[in-house]
């Protein structure tokens, strides 16, 4: 749910104290979900396609965060949408994650 050069630690917020994208997870930026300057969701066909280039079905236990929690909410709606009920939202986002010293982070480029 974050822009790429947040998931692959480009660019940091100042709430976020480590760079990256937790280990495991695909980048998605909420963009991607939308169409037109009025940020109107895209057709369930369309986002059921935005979601099946990253792997994620409709019944994929499916996680969403981005930087402090609010963005995700995004993305976890358009999982509703397309009836993805096993859909959480991680609201304490990368800001909580980071500062898990032992919690796995990377900085590699989506796929």
């Amino acid at each position: 749910m974050r822009p790429a050069a947040f998931f692959t630690g480009d660019k940091v917020k100042d709430y976020v104290s480590r760079k990256g994208h937790i280990t495991g997870a695909c980048s998605l930026p909420n963009e991607e979900l939308f169409t037109g300057p009025d940020f109107v969701y895209k057709t369930p066909e369309t986002l059921e396609q935005v979601y099946g280039r990253r792997g994620v079905k409709k019944d994929t236990h499916l996680i969403t965060y981005c930087n402090s929690g609010q963005a995700a909410s995004v993305g976890y709606f358009a999982a509703l949408l397309l009836g993805n009920e096993n859909t959480t939202l991680y609201d304490g986002s990368m800001a909580e994650w980071a500062q898990i010293n032992d919690a796995p982070v990377s900085t590699e480029a989506p796929e």
